[in-house]
């Protein structure tokens, strides 16, 4: 009669051993199990698959433009932010904890690593206007 209720192999130290387990021999392989490096069954293990993180750059602008809007985008990914000032309007300064961005660009790129807020602040356009009367003329 075949006392035999458990099959497993293992590797131990870089050699593999087929061990069956018996009533007779079972605290020993408990004992011996102190010892396993690695151990193989026939049940599957599903790969672990690490979460994707989500991030979101908020966006927000001021009277006198518009900045794109708010996007929730994976770790690592990159986004393109533009601010758009109206007629007779400019950016006077990017705001926000996303980076540090120049006034001047009006297109900015952003690499998600946290939740973060981005805004343009926008100012009316100062005209200098020049006049020089004519010969005889006051102004």
């Amino acid at each position: 009669m075949d006392d035999t209720f458990g099959s497993h192999y293992l590797l131990i130290f870089g050699k593999l051993f087929h061990l069956r387990m018996t009533k007779r021999f079972y605290s020993f392989v408990q004992t011996f199990s102190l010892l396993i490096l690695f151990s193989c069954s026939k049940d599957v293990v599903e790969p672990f698959t690490a979460p994707i993180l989500k991030f979101t750059i908020a966006t927000s602008s001021g009277a006198g433009g518009l900045i794109s809007p708010s996007q929730s985008v994976e770790s690592s990914q990159t986004v393109k932010i533009t601010a758009t000032a109206n007629a007779h309007f400019q950016l006077k300064e990017w705001t926000g904890d996303c980076g540090t961005f120049d006034k001047d660009d009006l297109e900015i790129t952003i690499t998600a690593s946290k939740n973060c807020a981005v805004g343009a602040e926008f100012e009316k356009i100062k005209y200098t206007i020049t006049a020089t009367p004519e010969k005889g003329g006051v102004l």
